[in-house]
């Protein structure tokens, strides 16, 4: 009578099974984990500064995606074995394989939709105002401060440069500057790259300024300075920034919208005209309110406008709070004795 030849399968007590997830990974991200040079992947959810839990949703991160993380159950039992040695009748042993695992679901890794970091930034960090003086928020760093972003490094960056945030040794902590200290930076680079007669486009060194705009160091932290020119920048081939027209534009009308508004109509003729003041003349036709699009009210027939913050439905973290004064410095109108200079830059 012929025997059977096959390798026996033995299954642990339920006691003694270990308890393992399985992680379906999508094409994409098992040919980045299976590179030569393996990303640093992160897992995150939404959590407060302190580190406490806000919600249990968590993502895998990449350096430049997210993935949602969801969890399947399966009707099937699905078992983890491994090699193993067993007794025979003989008193000798043979290959066998033990079920060392039972996992009754799987977690999928499904690509986010397109968020933004902004509003997670905005509720951490406490803002820089124009007297120099900042909320009393929690001091924190910036890679302190994306740890709790449920957002790839590169998501966070972006929300980071469109706010222009910093961070500062002195008093140490990150900041988002006000729309006021942004309007009052970007019109006094203007002024300086006029008196300069210099072009706004030549490229500067990352995490610097542009030579013409060297002096304002005087009046202004120069990490704040270079977290405004990030926000109006773009890369360049040879790994510098340089002004971006288009971003700007955008900026110097939000940053002049928010600061006259204040969530309240202010004129928009005014506003208009202030707004093509503190840009080149040759980029004053880019100043439609349509560039705008998403961050204002009209009202009273088209003649006022309303700055309104799309991106949040919370109030940022200094709102209300007591504000200290900060060592950073107030701004001193030096670029007064420019005046008279006209803008052609």
């Amino acid at each position: 009578m012929a025997q059977s030849s096959g390798i026996p399968i033995t299954i642990l007590p339920e006691s003694d099974l270990q308890h393992f997830r399985l992680l379906e990974l999508p094409a994409e991200l098992l040919a980045l984990v299976t590179s030569e040079s393996p990303p640093l992947l992160q897992l995150k959810s939404v959590d407060n500064i302190d580190g406490t839990a806000k919600d249990a949703n968590a993502v895998l991160c990449t350096p430049d995606k997210t993935f949602e993380i969801r969890q399947v159950n399966t009707s099937n039992s699905v078992y983890l074995t491994q090699p193993c040695r067993t007794g025979d009748d003989e008193g000798g042993s043979s290959d066998a394989i033990e079920a060392i695992a039972k996992c009754d679901s799987t977690l999928e890794l499904t690509p986010a939709s397109k968020r933004s970091a902004v509003p997670f930034i905005k509720k951490a960090l406490p803002v820089f105002a124009s007297t120099g003086s900042y909320g009393s928020a929690r001091s924190v760093s910036k890679t302190e401060l994306f740890s709790h972003i449920p957002l790839s490094q590169a998501e966070c960056e972006e929300g980071w440069k469109e706010l222009a945030c910093f961070e500062s040794i002195d008093p140490s902590g990150c900041f988002i500057p006000s729309a006021k200290v942004k309007a009052q930076v970007w019109e006094a680079a203007m002024t300086a790259a006029t008196a300069e007669r210099a072009s706004l486009q030549d490229p500067f060194i990352v995490d610097d300024i542009p030579v013409f705009a060297m002096d304002l160091k005087e009046d202004w932290p120069l990490e704040l300075l270079s977290g405004v020119f990030a926000s109006v920048s773009s890369s360049t081939a040879g790994g510098n920034l340089a002004i971006d027209e288009e971003r700007c534009v955008r900026f110097a009308g939000l940053s002049q919208l928010e600061a006259r508004s204040g969530g309240r109509a202010t004129d928009l003729a005014a506003f208009l005209k202030a707004w093509k003041d503190v840009v080149p003349e040759t980029w004053r036709t880019k100043c439609e309110i349509s560039t705008l699009k998403g961050s204002y009210n009209l009202s009273d027939g088209g003649k006022s406008i309303t700055f309104i913050d799309s991106q949040t439905t919370a109030n940022t973290s200094n709102g209300g709070a007591e504000e200290a004064k900060s060592a950073l410095g107030a701004k001193r109108k030096w670029h007064e004795k420019f005046k008279s200079a006209k803008r052609t830059a």
